[in-house]
């Protein structure tokens, strides 16, 4: 499922990424699914879910393919406007192994028929994104 609030105060007629398909939503039976969050705007100029899919499919980990998407993209957003905005992105693959990209930190929830719901938190680090299991007292929201 894909949902969005959109930002607060937009401006009329602004789509953001949740309606565009391998945006913020994409998925097929080959590589598996995936779903975005954070700046729409940003989301939408990488088409985020759809090449964490393609990656997946040429044999990348879920892993490897949501960092590579969301590292390749904020880099070259900085290269060309100085700036990047938040942008996070879960994928599972065909096989049900999770991968998460993220440029800011994320928590978020797995859970599969051998384990139950489990919070995380990403965090975008040098040597990669570093995923520990976390409690959920620990989060806070700004």
């Amino acid at each position: 499922a894909v949902s969005t609030s959109g930002l607060f105060l937009k401006d009329p007629g602004r789509l953001g990424d949740s309606p565009l398909v391998g945006c913020g939503f994409y998925a097929d039976s080959e590589s598996g699914g995936a779903g975005a969050t954070g700046v729409g705007e940003e989301i939408s100029k990488g088409v985020v879910s759809y090449r964490v899919c393609q990656l997946m499919h040429d044999g990348m980990s879920a892993q490897e393919a949501a960092e590579k998407t969301i590292a390749e993209l904020t880099e070259s957003l900085i290269k060309r406007r100085g700036t990047c905005d938040s942008m996070s992105l879960i994928c599972l693959d065909k096989d049900g192994n999770f991968g998460v990209g993220t440029n800011i930190p994320f928590p978020f929830v797995y859970s599969c028929d051998t384990q139950p719901a489990t919070l995380y938190l990403a965090v975008p680090a040098p040597e990669g994104i570093q995923i520990t299991e976390t409690d959920p007292e620990s989060i806070t929201i700004d």
